[in-house]
Parts: C-alpha cells; sequence; structure tokens
C-alpha cells in the first residue's frame, strides 16, 4: 500500500512539472551531467533560441556559449563541487539567426533518490537580452550624469536631498547626502517662492526650463538653476535638479561690459574732444576779429577828428560779417552731429528687433532686469535701419536706467512689435516707472527726469521718427499697472516679393 501511494505522488509531480514546462515562455531542459547534452526541453526553447525541441535534443549547452563566456561558465559549472540550487548565473547563447543574446540560467542536480547521486541537470533559461540593454544603457547614462559638470541633484517631493553627482558634491563640498537633510539647507541663498513655483509646473508638466539664480559662497559663487524633470516611478516619486556655476561667465560677462562701457566712454571723450578741438579752432578767428574789430572802432571813436557816423557803421557791418561766420561754424557742426546720410531700405522691424536685443539683453541681465519680447514674423517696413536701430536702443536704455533706479525687487522689459492698423507698433514697456515723467516735455530736447540725464536720448528719438515717417510717444501702461510705455509707429510696407516665395516654398 505505502509504495503504491508513493508512485502516485511521484507521477502526480511528473505531471505537474510537465505542464509546467509545456506553457512555461522560459525555457525548462534537463542535460547530462558530465558534457551538458540536452536529453529534454521545453517549447519556449523556439522562442527564446529559435531552435525546435527535436534540433535542441542530443546537442550540448557547451556549443552554444559565446566563445568570451565559456571560461566563466565553465568556472560557475565546475564538475569537482556540489551544484547547488537558485545560483542563477548570466552568460550569452547563440540563437539560431547567428546572433547572440543574454540568457539568465538558474540549475539544480538531478539526484536519485536512493543513492543520491547526481543523474542529470535541470535547467531554467530565460531571455534577460533586454534588461541587459536598459541596465547598460542605465550604467552610461550615470557615467554622463556623474562627468557632467553641471551640479546634478536629487530630491523628494518633500524637498529632501537624496543624490548629489561629483560636481555637486565638490562643488557644494558635501560627503553625503544624508548629512544635508533638506534641499533649502544646502541652498539658502535661493528665491524659495520662484523654486516652488517652478516644482508645481515639473509636477504638473513633466518638466520646467527657466531660470532661477543664487548665490553660494558669501555671494562670490554664482548658480543658475535651469531645469527640473519629475520622475513617476516605481519606486516613489522624485525630481532631478540641474543647476550651472555661471560665476566664471558672469565675471566674465562683467568684464566684457566694463570694458565695453570703458570704450564707449573713450570713444565719447574722443568724440567730445574732437568736436570741441573743431569748434574752438573755427570760432577761434571770427572771435578774434570781432573783438579787433570792437577795439578799432573804439580806438578810431575816441580820436577828435573822427566821423562817428562812418566809424560805427564800418565797425557794425565787420562785426556782423564776423557773427554770421560764426554762426555757420555752429551750423555746419549741428549738421554734422545730428544728419547723416538717409538710406531709405525694406526691411523687418521685428526681425531686426530682435537681433538688436541679443546684443542689448546682457546690459539688462546685468540690472537683473526679466525680458520679454513678441515680435511679428513680417512686419515690413521703409526707413533708415541704422537710424531705428538706434532709436530702439535709446528706448530700451531708457528705460533699463529707470527699472535699474527703482526699488521694486521684480523688474520687467516688455518689447513687441505688433500691428496697429496701416502701421507696425513698436512697444517698450516697464513695470516699475511710476509716476510717471512729462509725457509731452519728454522728448523735448535738453529735458531729463534724470538727476545725470543730458535730456538728448529721447530728442534724438523723436527726429529719427519723424525723418521716417513715423511717431514717437510716451504714456501710461494700458493695462493699468505701475509702469511706462514707449511706442513708435512706422507705416506697414508690402512682403517683398522674394520673401513672399520664401514663405509659399516654406508651407509646402
Amino acid at each position: 500500500m505505502n509504495t503504491s501511494h508513493s508512485a502516485n505522488v511521484v507521477l502526480s509531480e511528473l505531471e505537474q512539472y510537465q505542464l509546467a514546462a509545456k506553457y512555461s515562455r522560459d525555457m525548462i531542459s534537463t542535460h547530462t551531467w558530465d558534457d551538458w547534452i540536452h536529453t529534454s526541453v521545453n517549447p519556449a526553447v523556439t522562442e527564446v533560441l529559435g531552435y525546435s525541441k527535436e534540433e535542441m535534443l542530443g546537442l550540448s549547452t557547451f556549443d552554444f556559449w559565446h566563445p568570451d563566456d565559456v571560461e566563466l561558465c565553465l568556472k560557475n559549472c565546475d564538475q569537482r563541487g556540489p551544484v547547488q540550487a537558485n545560483m542563477p548565473m548570466r552568460f550569452r547563447m547563440r540563437h539560431k539567426n547567428g546572433h547572440y543574446i543574454y540568457v539568465e540560467c538558474a540549475r539544480r542536480a538531478i539526484r536519485d533518490k536512493q543513492s543520491g547521486e547526481i543523474q542529470g541537470l535541470l535547467c531554467v533559461t530565460r531571455d534577460v537580452s533586454q534588461q541587459v540593454r536598459t541596465e547598460q544603457l542605465n550604467q552610461r547614462l550615470v557615467k554622463v550624469v556623474e562627468s557632467s559638470s553641471d551640479l546634478i541633484l536629487f530630491f523628494s517631493p518633500d524637498y529632501k536631498l537624496s543624490y548629489a553627482n561629483r560636481s555637486a558634491m565638490h562643488y557644494f563640498d558635501i560627503a553625503d547626502c544624508g548629512e544635508v537633510g533638506m534641499l533649502y539647507d544646502l541652498l539658502p541663498g535661493m528665491d524659495r517662492q520662484a523654486f516652488r513655483r517652478a516644482v508645481d509646473v515639473a509636477r504638473a508638466e513633466g518638466h520646467w526650463k527657466g531660470q532661477i539664480g543664487f548665490s553660494w559662497f558669501d555671494g562670490y559663487q554664482q548658480v543658475l538653476i535651469h531645469e527640473l524633470i519629475f520622475h513617476d516611478h516605481i519606486d516613489g516619486n522624485y525630481f532631478s535638479m540641474i543647476a550651472r556655476d555661471v560665476s566664471e561667465q558672469r565675471r566674465a560677462e562683467a568684464e566684457v561690459m566694463g570694458h565695453r562701457k570703458k570704450l564707449l566712454k573713450f570713444q565719447r571723450l574722443m568724440s567730445a574732444s574732437e568736436l570741441g578741438a573743431s569748434i574752438a579752432h573755427e570760432l577761434n578767428q571770427p572771435i578774434a576779429a570781432i573783438i579787433n574789430f570792437c577795439h578799432g572802432a573804439l580806438t578810431r571813436l575816441n580820436k577828435k577828428d573822427a566821423q562817428k557816423e562812418q566809424v560805427s557803421e564800418q565797425a557794425l557791418q565787420a562785426i556782423s560779417t564776423q557773427a554770421e561766420r560764426a554762426a555757420n561754424v555752429i551750423r555746419r557742426v549741428r549738421s554734422l552731429v545730428n544728419k547723416t546720410s538717409y538710406q531709405d531700405v525694406n526691411f523687418n522691424l521685428g526681425e531686426v528687433c530682435q537681433n538688436l536685443m541679443q546684443v542689448l539683453n546682457p546690459e539688462l541681465e546685468q540690472r537683473n532686469i526679466e525680458l520679454f519680447e513678441d515680435y511679428a514674423a513680417q512686419a515690413w517696413v521703409r526707413a533708415d535701419k541704422v537710424q531705428i536701430e538706434q532709436l530702439l536702443t535709446n528706448l530700451v536704455i531708457n528705460a533699463g536706467e529707470s527699472l535699474e533706479e527703482s526699488t521694486q525687487k521684480v523688474k520687467n522689459l516688455s518689447i513687441s512689435v505688433l500691428e496697429d492698423g496701416d502701421s507696425w507698433r513698436l512697444s517698450v514697456i516697464d513695470n516699475c516707472r511710476a509716476p510717471l515723467p512729462n509725457t509731452e516735455q519728454v522728448f523735448e530736447a535738453y529735458y531729463s527726469s534724470k538727476d545725470q540725464g543730458l535730456g538728448i536720448g529721447l530728442s534724438m528719438c523723436k527726429s529719427i521718427a519723424e525723418a521716417n515717417s513715423g511717431q514717437v510717444w510716451m504714456e501710461s501702461r494700458a493695462d493699468g499697472l505701475p509702469g511706462a510705455a514707449l511706442y513708435l509707429t512706422l507705416p506697414k510696407q508690402a512682403v517683398p516679393s522674394q520673401q513672399k516665395q520664401i514663405l509659399q516654398e516654406e508651407k509646402v
């Protein structure tokens, strides 16, 4: 009775094994102990290696190993030692198509129940090629992150620091992220409100790009956070932050800006010196002549026999001639300063503004002014391009100086070119100028609302606008917020035929 019951149990276990092997997606096979020849294999072998069961029977597993993995496999399958269960090893096997795939193989010995001697091997093999590729990709990504000069930090939704790459560890002088705790402890000078808004955007959209600056090491080091990424991971959500040390860049920019200001100042001084020397040279002779005529007339009038009426007439006529000469000198100098050869050309006002702001924006950034731009795509006008660039430069510099003097924390400057009836309207709008100066007087020569202003810039803007059939004016912001709005309008010009053809080709 006991023997019969034992046989039934063994048969049941065999049936269970056969059923599991039949429907398993893992390759289940049995082998001889000495040379690993396949004695049985389940249907999954076709999915894993591309062979049929019949093709595999009688072949040794050794024949399918990658040449570079043979030594490792033999070491792990040393026949002299006991074969343990649940000790998977990873290696490459040749697919029927000729390429190699990564597999993971778990094996155990098949032993005689009576003697305990090993009669064969049972192996469970699965294709892990995709897993290996993912691991290799992750390893490459880790190397990229670790070798990056950017400061890369990972933190949890409650702002607890969990990872810092090599650059960040060195930069912030930390040995272990656990020592830091909260991200805010590492970045004390950061605008927390702005950072929270960026985190909210990253959580909602998965990604945030922008600029949040903060100082480190007593303000000497300047760091710029420019990217946040939200990771919805199975083990828990977290954020990655990418920041960059821009200290050297800012110092270089400041140095370039300083050199540029010195150069401009030197150029202005040279121009003023040359202009002053020219005026002094040209006016010296007529003024000297006027003085001589006055002295001569006085000397002749003091003589007893002088004909006073004739002397007075001659003297006044000579003085008038020299005074007119001096006036002509002044007129020539003014003509030299105020007038240049007029270049009337067609150009895209939005494109000109965009290119010019790339040059002026670094100076605005130095003053902590954030720039917003909005340009119509085909804002064609006909005017003197150089003069319009000069006008826009003056408007932006005027607004930038006013914003710099403001005590408001957030300083914005908006530049736009939009359609306005039969004209294109260039707008320069700030958010800090309040109260407004006299909007009519600001364009008068030598009037300035600034203590150190010369009253020349906006007056020149008015002259340029009128010379190019345009208008320029200042008024309060249309949205009612504090600040000033400077506008320039120029008549529309038809889009050039060559540009139309380019646009049509782009649409196609």
